[in-house]
């Protein structure tokens, strides 16, 4: 029964990221489904089928601005009266990383791949899995400190505006200062206190993303959740803390899970594997079963 729920977790994970300057109406882009990490535990999960209007907005005019904090977080804004799906592009060499844009068009997405040059891109849905880039930017980013944007809230790890995470995190915590209590503590709590959800999987869309409220309320929830509430709680607690995607070596599904920054080193904790096959207890995990994918 626990195999079978571990391996329903690796079920979900939803990216897609963009880049500024103007393109030629002509150019489109296919975004396959190898492209971008749609789902933790297929890995092969179809992109999302075009909505029936996706090809009559593409004549919308489109404006976009961009802004980086200190700490890291991209934010974009999208000005425009299209209604089909819009993602980011971004990309720093070689490496890319997509994500879809929120119905509002607003996107806040990490620089997690350090400093240096920068391009990001803007797509608008056209048909089936074709994009349009629409704005294409080019940018440099020179981090005070490349942990920071690791203790903040983003769309992938968006603890920001929760109502309970600093409460929660403040209470299990407890005044503690020590980080390697702290990490032991909130991951204690999480793989005690929560449920592993073996059937929400089945029901999610490929542009899924944790409502940390939600999960916190319902204490429930798969591994995408489990990792996005413990990031959450660490980062709040003050310890730099990784969302990552990829796999175990002792599984074939796609997984997500964290890494924190304790002493200098950055330590796997993965609370879904602690709850679901560690029967709810704290066990540190060796960094050797882990090979990263995406990192948040």
């Amino acid at each position: 029964m626990k195999t079978r729920r571990w391996m329903i977790c690796a079920s979900f994970v939803v990216l897609m990221l963009a880049a500024l300057m103007t393109v030629p109406a002509s150019t489109e882009t296919t975004i396959i489904a190898e492209s971008v990490p749609l789902g933790v535990g297929s890995g092969s999960a179809a992109a999302p089928q075009a909505p029936e209007t996706g090809d009559e907005n593409n004549d919308y005019p489109v404006a976009v601005t961009t802004n980086v904090s200190d700490s890291g977080i991209l934010s974009v804004d999208i000005d425009t009266q299209n209604t089909g799906r819009m993602k980011l592009k971004v990309t720093k060499d070689g490496q890319t990383m997509y994500y879809d844009v929120a119905d509002d068009h607003h996107a806040d997405v990490p620089l997690q791949m350090g400093g240096g040059s920068y391009t990001v891109k803007v797509f608008r849905h056209i048909k089936d899995s074709d994009y349009q880039a629409v704005y294409t930017e080019d940018f440099s980013f020179s981090p005070k400190n490349e942990t920071d944007v690791f203790l903040v809230s983003s769309d992938i790890v968006n603890f920001g505006e929760s109502r309970s995470v600093k409460d929660i995190t403040q209470t299990v915590v407890d005044g503690t200062t020590e980080d390697r209590e702290i990490v032991s503590r909130i991951a204690t709590y999480v793989i005690e206190t929560y449920r592993y959800d073996g059937q929400k999987a089945d029901t999610l869309t490929t542009d899924y993303v944790p409502d940390i409220d939600t999960i916190m309320n319902e204490k429930s929830g798969i591994c995408y959740d489990f990792a996005a509430v413990t990031a959450s709680m660490l980062r709040t607690a003050g310890i730099p803390t990784k969302l990552v995607m990829g796999r175990r070596s002792d599984s074939d599904l796609y997984h997500a899970w964290n890494e924190a920054l304790v002493d200098g080193e950055w330590i796997i904790v993965d609370t879904t594997w602690d709850n679901v096959m560690n029967h709810h207890k704290l066990s540190f995990q060796d960094p050797g079963f882990y090979s990263a994918d995406k990192v948040f």
